[in-house]
């Protein structure tokens, strides 16, 4: 029982390791990243943004709309690519990320890395978790939770790519959300097959 448990939190504890490793390369993260993606200190470059009080504030699973007083900002996830909505777990990545901000209050600290060809902001997300000492890494959890692909085209310019490729080894080992069906098609192919 004691071995089984030892052998269960192994991967976990190679995760967070990785994290931290990758994270003290960087210099841009000031603390260590613990094995559930998530981060001790807000990222010394991020800006405090609240979920935008709308609808559709989080279309899916790698986007959303956030406002800092009457500012909106278009969020496109770096280095991840969730489900689109018609696809399979599409709904599921949606809500499994609400419920993630839903954590943080609707307060999201964004460290924006680029905008794409759509005028979006290429951005790393955290949500300060209540009654938590770390934020969760969303881009990295989006993954490890099977919710969302590493995006490896697309995470050249990502602070936390590493933390992320982890989080996408967890989620296959587990079989996690997407993992679960070998058949399920990649987003990226999705969208090529449904234009």
């Amino acid at each position: 029982m004691v071995m089984n448990k030892l052998l269960n939190a192994f991967p976990l504890v190679l995760a967070g390791a990785l994290i931290a490793y990758s994270c003290s390369q960087k210099g841009d993260r000031t603390a260590s990243q613990n094995s559930q993606t998530s981060s001790n200190a807000v990222p010394p470059t991020s800006e405090v943004w609240k979920i935008a009080q709308t609808r559709d504030a989080i279309h899916d699973g790698d986007t959303m709309r956030l406002t800092n007083g009457s500012e909106e900002l278009k969020v496109r996830f770096c280095g991840i690519d969730a489900p689109e909505l018609k696809q399979q777990m599409g709904i599921a990545a949606r809500d499994y990320l609400r419920s993630l901000v839903k954590q943080g209050g609707g307060q999201i600290y964004v460290v924006p890395i680029e905008k794409d060809r759509y005028g979006r902001t290429v951005a790393e997300l955290f949500v300060p978790a209540k009654g938590k000492d770390d934020d969760i890494f969303l881009n990295g959890e989006m993954v490890r939770a099977g919710m969302a692909y590493h995006y490896q085209r697309y995470s050249g310019n990502c602070p936390n790519k590493n933390a992320i490729a982890v989080a996408e080894e967890m989620a296959k080992s587990a079989k996690a959300g997407v993992w679960r069906d070998p058949n399920s098609q990649k987003p990226w192919d999705w969208r090529k097959n449904n234009r």
